[in-house]
């Protein structure tokens, strides 16, 4: 998917993260990845992420409760530039289907990433196909209904 992002047919970069432990891109691979979107970043590619929180994570009413390290890495990438919404898992539980991990790559592609109860990855598809495109920018605007812009104090 690094390589998509790089194509300069890719006008933004929408991202979908579902973090369900505190670890989540906290490795050298999330890094990188990290890396990717500073870069677009530079090249003035929009990046913008929701980012859905476990409730086991984010238990409490106030961001206090939240795991600092999980806080840290919202606010460096609202820092470096990124649009960051967030949105709590249980505000999901009646529309299941938009609990994922997804990259949308501009119109060029979409991304589906199936992670295992320890955030750590299980499988990435990338996909070009119209149909599975539109899906994935249709359940991007169903996610925004629901999303808190920023990233709480």
């Amino acid at each position: 998917y690094a390589r998509v992002l790089q194509d300069s047919r890719v006008e933004f970069y929408h991202s979908v993260a579902w973090v369900r432990s505190g670890g989540y891109w906290q490795d050298r691979p999330g890094q990188q990845s990290l890396d990717v979107n500073r870069d677009l970043l530079r090249r003035n590619v929009p990046v913008c992420r929701i980012v859905i929180l476990s409730d086991s994570l984010c238990s409490g009413e106030t961001s206090q409760s939240w795991p600092t390290e999980l806080l840290s890495w919202l606010r460096e990438q609202e820092h470096a530039g990124m649009t960051m919404y967030w949105i709590r898992e249980s505000e999901l539980k009646h529309e299941e289907d938009l609990l994922c991990d997804m990259g949308i790559y501009g119109n060029l592609a979409v991304g589906l990433l199936r992670t295992d109860d320890a955030s750590r990855s299980l499988s990435f598809r990338l996909c070009f196909h119209s149909s599975e495109q539109q899906r994935c920018h249709r359940r991007w605007k169903q996610l925004m209904l629901y999303a808190h812009p920023g990233v709480p104090e």
